[in-house]
């Protein structure tokens, strides 16, 4: 892998705390060299990314004096890619990080990332791009560390449904107004459909409709009350996954759940009837897009609603150690704001990787080497190209409804965890090893009290009460 250094040393716990603040941003290179500004992403291998980058590399050499390398790396390993990474101080100039992958409240706490402060102020074009409210997401401690991507920055949970099984089994959609109401289309797939697995489920399905998750805490703030609670002591965190189990013991659930780390192909094959997804204008062509043409049928659970940390779930950092940090922001802000640019790390070559019908609309040429379909990682939605099955209003639709979206009631804050880090990495383990209740291969009810009290000794409680000590800081210095 290109930009991955040697590492010289066994790396041990701590180590990315300790390597990320070893030494600062590479020197750039000498004088007369072309900068390579090297750029990390989760999906899906290309086979074509080679002719994509000698577009993209057309531009931005004649624009800002530099070429792009963008390393795409599987989904089901980026994360511990990206850990590996930091943690052995190696000098990538961006990457991709959010609230659910190389988790940005971590990194950036520990110093994985640049401040971007000053050099925003030099680049005022690209902060120009973003509203003012996304850059509170990037933000701690006064320090911005990364550049939120424009785009659905409400959340609508929603269930996700081939439409060619929708219509097989005249799945009546307007009756389903709760996940629990899916299950009798679930035993109709079981009976009628083979290598089909019904559902791909988690309790994020269930609970994301009644309460909002802070970051990696697993304390969460009740959407009906504003309460602040401790997420897995919460009624429905328990009642969620017996349900989950129950349909895990039906054959619902796939058998082998519990050993399975990335099943993004097979969920893109096919191979799933129902799953989660967040709905937003035009999701269902985006998602056809990415199915290789297979049609999907969007329900939401949920009213659309705006997290406390809107913005994170889809943001480019610049790393610590980056060796062109000041070109790697020129390249944010002509991503940003060149559509002709932007449109080539979405969709590819026009021609080659796509073609646009008599509506001037994308259509995806599914054999064409180049289908990573995730706009959403590199910058501007809005900037991109209306997709066949999009409506013509499609950006103006998402921007109506991020400006409309019910407010968390502690929107705008961000939790600081530096002085609860050892709590928050005790609580990760402790999830970790009881994520059978989550996956649904393992019946909850024997193990759920064992689980709280380990939880109580990792230190829920303490992270809890910071958090709240927090919270009432903030509100008192509104």
């Amino acid at each position: 892998m290109k930009g991955l250094k040697k590492v010289l040393a066994v790396l041990v716990s701590g180590v990315l705390a300790a390597g990320v603040c070893a030494c600062g941003p590479t020197e750039e290179k000498a004088q007369g060299e072309t900068p390579v500004i090297t750029w990390y992403v989760p999906g899906g291998q290309q086979s074509d990314l080679s002719s994509v980058l000698e577009a993209i590399n057309k531009i931005t050499v004649e624009k800002i004096g530099a070429s792009v390398d963008l390393q795409i790396v599987d989904t089901g390993a980026y994360q511990d890619r990206m850990t590996m990474m930091i943690g052995a101080n190696d000098d990538f100039d961006l990457c991709f990080t959010s609230d659910w992958i190389n988790i940005f409240s971590r990194n950036a706490s520990r110093g994985a990332y640049l401040s971007l402060n000053e050099m925003l102020e030099k680049q005022s074009g690209l902060k120009d791009t973003v509203p003012e409210y996304l850059w509170t997401a990037a933000t701690i401690n006064g320090e911005i560390y990364a550049v939120p991507n424009v785009q659905m920055e409400f959340t609508q949970t929603s269930l996700c449904i081939l439409k060619s099984l929708a219509d097989k089994y005249h799945l009546d959609t307007d009756a389903i107004t709760k996940v629990d109401d899916i299950e009798p289309f679930l035993e109709q797939v079981k009976q009628g459909e083979t290598g089909i697995y019904p559902i791909k489920i988690g309790l994020s399905l269930f609970t994301n409709p009644i309460m909002e998750k802070i970051s990696e805490t697993q304390i969460a703030i009740r959407k009906d009350t504003g309460e602040c609670v401790i997420y897995c002591e919460q009624p429905e965190y328990l009642a969620s996954a017996k349900t989950i189990h129950e349909w895990y013991k039906k054959g619902y659930v796939r058998g082998d759940i519990a050993s399975v780390t990335d099943d993004s192909q097979e969920k893109n094959a096919g191979k799933y009837a129902v799953w989660e997804e967040q709905y937003k204008p035009g999701a269902e062509a985006e998602i056809k897009a990415r199915l290789g043409g297979k049609e999907v049928v969007l329900i939401p659970v949920e009213e659309p609603y705006l997290k406390a940390n809107a913005g994170q779930p889809a943001m480019t950092a610049v790393g610590r150690n980056a060796a062109h940090p000041e070109k790697a922001l020129e390249l944010l802000e002509l991503v940003n704001t060149d559509k002709e640019l932007y449109n080539l790390f979405a969709y590819g070559v026009e021609g080659k990787h796509y073609t646009k019908n008599e509506d001037g609309k994308v259509v995806i040429n599914q054999e064409g080497g180049y289908t990573l379909n995730s706009a959403w990682m590199f910058g501007n939605q809005f900037n991109a190209d209306i997709q066949e099955g999009q409506d013509e209003n499609v950006w103006i639709e998402t921007e109506k409804m991020n400006n409309s979206a019910q407010r968390s009631p502690i929107f705008g804050f961000q939790f600081n965890t530096d002085s609860v880090k050892t709590e928050i990495s005790q609580i990760a383990s402790v999830v970790k090893e009881y994520s059978t209740m989550d996956l649904g291969a393992e019946d909850p009810v024997p193990i759920y009290d064992e689980f709280k009290t380990k939880m109580n000794a990792a230190g829920i409680n303490t992270v809890k009460a910071e958090l709240e000590k927090q919270l009432d800081e903030w509100k008192s210095g509104k």
